[in-house]
């Protein structure tokens, strides 16, 4: 049974000699004419993605940026406010989650208004990962085992444990 194009509609063969070599198409969505073989351009066919690649030397964000001092790296479908917008939201996504796994307040006070304002405290400072810092980076599972060696303070709490004014044994075995 022959391939149909996604883009055209048109029938094509699942069989094809290429350059003299047999290639099998039977994963193929797009003819050959919509998408040349070894090209590697499907992205563009695919309108469903809006950071879909969109061509060799073009730059194009959905937010209709095109000038490409404005672009990420070597990115060419998001532009740098685009990218740092995203970066913050799953950032901001990630820390929010593992708060609520922890109770979502602090378990001194009872405060959780604000979570920029909750801390991650670790119970034993040895057994803290050393890129901590890199949270935002991480995988869901990877958070998730960082804190279970943590409680969640708010900054006034967390400031006052360092100090000494508040023992953090007395709470967490009350």
């Amino acid at each position: 049974m022959p391939n149909k194009c996604m883009k055209c509609g048109k029938v094509f063969p699942i069989r094809n000699i290429i350059n003299g070599k047999k290639i099998h198409c039977h994963n193929r969505k797009y003819c050959f004419e919509c998408s040349p073989y070894g090209k590697h351009n499907t992205g563009q066919l695919h309108e469903t993605n809006p950071f879909a690649y969109v061509g060799c030397g073009e730059y194009k964000c959905p937010c209709g940026e095109t000038d490409p001092s404005k672009f990420y790296g070597h990115k060419k479908n998001k532009c740098g406010r685009c990218h740092n917008q995203y970066t913050l939201k799953i950032g901001q996504e990630k820390r929010k989650k593992a708060i609520e796994n922890l109770g979502g307040k602090c378990i001194v006070c009872g405060y959780s208004k604000y979570t920029g304002a909750i801390d991650f405290h670790h119970i034993d400072p040895l057994k803290k990962d050393e890129n901590f810092k890199e949270l935002r980076g991480w995988s869901q599972k990877k958070i998730d085992e960082e804190m279970k060696k943590c409680v969640p303070l708010c900054k006034i709490c967390h400031a006052e444990l360092h100090a000494g004014i508040i023992n953090l044994d007395d709470i967490i075995n009350k």
